[in-house]
């Protein structure tokens, strides 16, 4: 019944180990600590694995709207792999992936 306690014979939720142990970035903060725009980090992230992606079904609006929470771990990563020292690397611009280009040595 809605409304009344748990009795002491009903199982408990509990989160999947890690769950809600890790802190969790916005965009808008992920952007300050590293120097960037939000939408920048939003881009960077929207497609990362692991990220939490939101949707907001807002009506009357031309665009849907997603909200991210970036797992502290998974923020850590992409920092390290685009911090990493490929001898040349672009982004792609039709699907904001770094390539790594040939090296000439």
């Amino acid at each position: 019944m809605f409304g009344s306690p748990m009795s002491e014979t009903e199982p408990k939720l509990q989160p999947a180990p890690g769950a809600f142990s890790e802190r969790h970035y916005t965009p808008g903060e992920l952007a300050s600590l590293w120097g960037v725009s939000p939408d920048t980090v939003r881009r960077l992230f929207l497609h990362e694995p692991g990220v939490l992606v939101i949707p907001s079904l807002r009506p009357g609006h031309k665009r849907p709207y997603k909200t991210l929470r970036i797992p502290g771990s998974i923020a850590r990563r992409v920092h390290e792999k685009l911090s990493a020292k490929p001898d040349k690397a672009v982004v792609n611009q039709q699907n904001n992936k770094l390539v790594k280009l040939p090296s000439n040595r």
